[in-house]
């Protein structure tokens, strides 16, 4: 079996197609399939060596590319769950701020870090009360090291601003860096790059700030079935929805997304699925894809 793929922008859905959409605030996004059921997954995981091939049987070995690949696609799916988790709990309100945790020496023991974050978060209850809720999110260095990101709301909706000198307090073991969202207009999709991304000097596809990033560069630096990010209870992921595409513009009065793609699944050349996603913001006002 040989499988291919190809993507573009030419969308493909009618208004009769049934979709699945996940409206998080102000960030809508949308899923069609031409073929819900095509049976694509042919082999089973058996444990972390070895799966079985269903279509003949066969009990077969993961080599270490297997295993490297099968992580990669992993991550890719916890970032993706956290995006949504992101966008579905926060906007970019006053009561929001992203802090960034960061040690004096070349902290390396993840354990360590997940205690340090523990007890942070329980002297932030202490000193400043109980009505936050949190997303903490742990990321690798090249060089080895971790740090933490804390997004942290005020669950009244109340200005949250707790001056640095009160945070450091609390924080003992390095740096704290706090950032406002309030000019992000998609702060799951940024932070989740952000998160997964890597400055490098070479093989790069995109330029922020005159620095070079490569894409998914991160992802090799993080431990295989290790935890990436916890979270306070009363976070809360996205509602999936099912609707016709006519009845889901007609509920929301969405018209055009602010990015679409369109993926063609091809099995033997044969053309097995198709793929629309769409990604709408109402923070913008997009005229086309």
């Amino acid at each position: 079996m040989s499988l291919s793929f190809t993507a573009s922008n030419d969308l493909t859905i009618q208004d009769n197609d049934l979709i699945s959409y996940k409206k998080m605030n102000h960030i809508i996004d949308v899923k069609s399939c031409k073929f819900q059921n095509n049976n694509l997954n042919k082999i089973k995981k058996i444990n972390k060596n070895e799966y079985v091939d269903i279509t003949t049987g066969q009990i077969k070995q993961y080599n270490l590319s297997d295993k490297k690949s099968e992580n990669i696609e992993s991550l890719k799916k916890t970032f993706s769950r956290l995006r949504d988790l992101i966008n579905n709990n926060f906007q970019g309100l006053e009561n929001e701020v992203h802090l960034v945790l960061t040690y004096k020496e070349n902290m390396q023991c993840n354990k360590r870090l997940y205690s340090d974050v523990d007890i942070f978060l329980k002297k932030w209850k202490y000193w400043f009360g109980k009505n936050y809720e949190y997303i903490n999110v742990i990321e690798p260095q090249g060089r080895g090291a971790w740090h933490c990101h804390l997004l942290i709301k005020e669950s009244n909706y109340n200005k949250l601003y707790i001056p640095w000198q009160k945070i450091k307090k609390i924080w003992t073991h390095g740096n704290i860096h706090i950032n406002k969202l309030n000019n992000i207009d998609n702060i799951g999709m940024y932070l989740s790059a952000y998160f997964t991304d890597i400055e490098t000097n070479v093989d790069f596809n995109k330029t922020v700030n005159n620095k070079r990033y490569k894409k998914g560069g991160r992802l090799h630096l993080y431990p295989k079935d290790m935890k990436l990010y916890r979270h306070s209870k009363n976070i809360k992921p996205p509602e999936i929805c099912k609707a016709t595409f006519k009845e889901f513009k007609k509920n929301t009065g969405l018209e055009q997304p602010a990015f679409c793609k369109n993926i063609k699944v091809y099995k033997d050349n044969k053309l097995i699925n198709e793929i629309n996603y769409l990604n709408y913001n109402t923070k913008k006002n997009i005229d086309n894809c």
